[in-house]
């Protein structure tokens, strides 16, 4: 439940406030294509046949 703090300088604390961050959906998705992009990139620089740990290796 979204919850409002307000705050002052110089005033007392009125309480506190637990944030949970979050990601949105499209930005979830960005990092995770920027993930496996790198990941393919570094599989692909490997100048061997089939390269350890990589998707494509048989």
């Amino acid at each position: 439940m979204p919850q409002v703090v307000l705050d002052a300088p110089g005033q007392e604390s009125a309480g506190s406030a637990e944030l949970t961050p979050t990601l949105m959906p499209a930005a979830e998705a960005t990092a995770e294509e920027s993930v496996k992009v790198a990941y393919l990139d570094s599989c692909v620089a490997q100048a061997v046949a089939a390269p350890e740990g990589c998707p494509f290796r048989y």
